[in-house]
Order: structure tokens, then sequence, then C-alpha cells
């Protein structure tokens, strides 16, 4: 008796365990949040202890390149003219408007950013995004879109080259010659000496912060991501060993594999085994496409997970 009754209470704990350390470790649809930020009140950066960040979430950069446009770089409400949310069609988003302000580089940040309770060796992230219609852009633009990281927790998580590495940097982007395309962005440990990746054993791919097209839309810009239409964005990233090549990243839209490497370097010798403890979702955009205007974006359904997240995985209503 006295040994089921072990056997049952050992099963609880590691149940708990798995509870609280394993699969889904975020998610958010923000429908059930208050209408944050509509007001544009927000014009600053809220590191550390932030009180004011949407519940659920930890800290947020709303930052304007320019005072004279006035929509919230970043805020959580129903989308412009009441255009379909992805998760209800009646709900809301997180709704980025990055800005094009002549002779001013990536103005108007807008990044909404959660801190996780521990450090993960593996990561699992989902999000939808669509833009308005009508979107413009121009060629070699960028706009960042998505980030996970670690962070010492200690001093301005916003300060990544200072308190944070290794980082996975993802952006949309439009190439040279005028393609859809994204980029990817790497940046790892130690950060004394590797913040950009330089040790000799890194991969080639790593080094740089390259253009890819988007080989599923042979439009040109902006077809294949901003054609009104929701799209998924799934991700995943595991550490290497400390100095082996054997971390990976790779990442899908609309459910099919775009990129997958398997030969990543996070963390070079000499770095501290850490782990992924943040993600950031947002933020500014180098695209100049009108002397003064904004235009936006919108974010739904975030998903955070140490496990493979199903394919058809609908966040539960709050």
């Amino acid at each position: 008796m006295h040994r089921v009754i072990i056997l049952v209470v050992s099963s609880a704990l590691l149940l708990l365990s798995l509870n609280c350390f394993g699969a889904i470790l975020f998610q958010e649809n923000f429908d059930s949040l208050p209408d944050w930020n509509v007001d544009n009140k927000f014009v600053d950066e809220c590191s550390g202890n932030c009180k004011n960040a949407p519940r659920n979430w930890s800290n947020f950069r709303t930052v304007p390149g320019s005072m004279l446009l006035k929509n919230p770089t970043g805020s959580i409400r129903r989308l412009p003219n009441n255009l379909p949310d992805h998760s209800s069609g009646s709900g809301k988003a997180y709704i980025v408007f990055n800005q094009s302000v002549v002779n001013i580089n990536w103005p108007g940040d807008s990044i909404l950013l959660k801190v996780l309770p521990h450090d993960y060796d593996e990561i699992f992230a989902r999000f939808w995004l669509r833009t308005q219609p009508a979107w413009q852009s121009v060629p070699s633009s960028q706009l960042k879109v998505f980030r996970i990281l670690h962070w010492d927790r200690t001093g301005n998580i916003f300060q990544f080259s200072t308190y944070s590495s290794p980082i996975f940097f993802w952006d949309l982007a439009v190439s040279g010659n005028n393609r859809p395309s994204y980029l990817t962005a790497y940046r790892c440990g130690p950060k004394q000496s590797n913040y950009y990746c330089t040790a000799p054993s890194v991969p080639f791919y790593q080094k740089n912060d390259i253009f890819y097209p988007i080989p599923f839309n042979k439009t040109t810009s902006p077809g294949a991501y901003a054609d009104t239409q929701w799209h998924k964005y799934d991700f995943h990233v595991k550490l290497n060993n400390v100095g082996a090549n054997d971390g990976v990243m790779e990442w899908w839209y609309d459910g099919k594999l775009v990129e997958r490497r398997t030969n990543v370097q996070w963390l070079s010798e000499g770095s501290s085994s850490v782990g992924w403890n943040s993600f950031a979702i947002g933020g500014n955009s180098n695209n100049t496409f009108l002397p003064l205007a904004d235009q936006w974006y919108a974010i739904d359904d975030v998903v955070i997970s140490t496990t493979p997240i199903p394919q058809y995985y609908k966040i539960p209503n709050n």
C-alpha cells in the first residue's frame, strides 16, 4: 500500500514539474486584455520593473521617430477600421505603426517584450501577422518583427549588446531588386568578445545579416507577406553545446519550411551555459516610402513552447 502511495505522489510531482517547466510557456491572443496605449499615452521606454506594461507582458518601447505622427507606434486594440483579428474575427491584436520619416533611419520603435521565468535550451514560437491594405515599401527596406534572446536579468533589457546574448533577430524585408524577403541576424556569446559571431568556427551565415527571398511567392514586393491576409510564422531555436556547431534555427511560413540550420554556434568557447529567457514582438523599420507617414501591421495569437506547437493549435479563451 505504501509503495502505491509513493508511486502516485511521485507521478503527481513529475506531472507538476512537466506542467511548470515543459510544453507551453506563454500564449496570448490579446482579446481579454484591456485596450492599451490607444491614446498614445506612452512615448517612452519601460525597462526593468515596468508597471505600465500590458497584463501578461514585461516591458515595452513605444518611442516615436516624429511626434507629428499621432498614431501610437505600439498598441493593443481592435484592428483599424474594425478589420478582423486572427483569433475570433472580432477581437484584438498588437498593432505596430511603422514610421517613415525622411532623413531618419529606423524611426518609431514599438517593442512588446516578455521575460520568461526560467532559462530554456530550446524554444518553439508562433505568431500570426497581417499588414494593412495598400502597404508600401521601397527596395532594401526592413521591418523588425521578432526576436528571442538570453537576458542577464540585470540592466536595461533593451541594451542588447550590453546585457544580452545570444540573440536571434528576424525581420521582414524587401530586397534590393524589390522582392519580398526576410532577414535573419545572429548575436553570439560570449558577448564581450563574440557578440557579432566572429569566432573562427562560427558558420558564415551567422557572421552577416543576410536578406533571403521568401520562396513561396514570386510577385514583386510586397506580395508574400503584405497581401492583407493573416500569415503564420513558426520558429524553433535550440542552443548548442558550448563551442560546438550543433545548435538549431529553423522557421516556417504558413506551415512550409523556409530555412533550417543545424550547425549554429550560439555559444562559443568561453561562454557561460545559459538559456533562452525572453522574446519580443514588433520593432521599428527602415522604410522611407514617404517623407512623413506611417502604416500598420498586426500580430496575433502568440505562442511560446518548449515542445513543437501542433499545426492547428488554438489558444483557449481566457
